[in-house]
Parts: C-alpha cells; sequence; structure tokens
C-alpha cells in the first residue's frame, strides 16, 4: 500500500508546486509586456567627453514584435527613447570622427541606460 501512494503523493507535490509558480510567471510576464526608457549616454577618447550628434539606432530582436527607432545624441551626450519593448537590444552609435560601435544587450528594466565609449578612428 506504501508503495502505491509514493507516486501520488509525489503527483500532489508537483501540482502544488507548479501551481505556486503561477503567479510569479504571470508577474514576469506582465513586468515584460510594460515598455522601457532607455537612456543612451555617448562618450570618446580617453577623457571620455561627450558626443553630441552621434546617430544612435536601437532595434528589438525578436520574431513576435518589429522595432525599430534612430535618436540623436544631444549636447550631453544622451539620447532618450520611450515605449521601448523589454528584450534583447541591438545598439548602433554612428559618429563621423570615430569608429562605429556596435553591441547587444538585455532591457530589462523600466529605466535602463547604456554607456557607449566611441574609439578614434
Amino acid at each position: 500500500m506504501r508503495k502505491a501512494m509514493l507516486p501520488r503523493i509525489a503527483a500532489a507535490g508537483l501540482m502544488v508546486l507548479l501551481a505556486s509558480q503561477e503567479p510569479l510567471l504571470a508577474q514576469e510576464e506582465a513586468q515584460r509586456a510594460q515598455p522601457a526608457s532607455l537612456r543612451v549616454e555617448v562618450v570618446a577618447g580617453e577623457t571620455q567627453q561627450a558626443v553630441a550628434d552621434a546617430e544612435v539606432k536601437i532595434h528589438l530582436e525578436s520574431t513576435e514584435i518589429e522595432f525599430s527607432r534612430t535618436g540623436w545624441t544631444k549636447e550631453d551626450g544622451a539620447a532618450v527613447f520611450s515605449e521601448v519593448p523589454r528584450g534583447k537590444i541591438r545598439l548602433q552609435v554612428i559618429h563621423k570622427d570615430w569608429q562605429t560601435h556596435g553591441e547587444f544587450f538585455v532591457l530589462n528594466q523600466a529605466q535602463q541606460t547604456a554607456r557607449v565609449i566611441l574609439k578614434k578612428d
């Protein structure tokens, strides 16, 4: 009789474990669905001086959503993007006096900053 009860107990324990994970998964899914704000700070050279007028391109690497935007840095070297879907982002920074920079990163917070250091051409 004990041997017959073990599979039932194990199955019941598994069901409790899975049921307890549902709220966490739903909460994570809801956070991912919320768009984020991304600030890209662009600096260059050994002094890491702010770079104005750099072209900043972002592209969401997703098969479900198409999202791309282009912006330019201001005098403080920053470009700000709002309403960006969370996920893996391809970031590209282009400026005529510096090497083009490209990288991937994960946007997973409501407000996030990416710092880019450009190198001399």
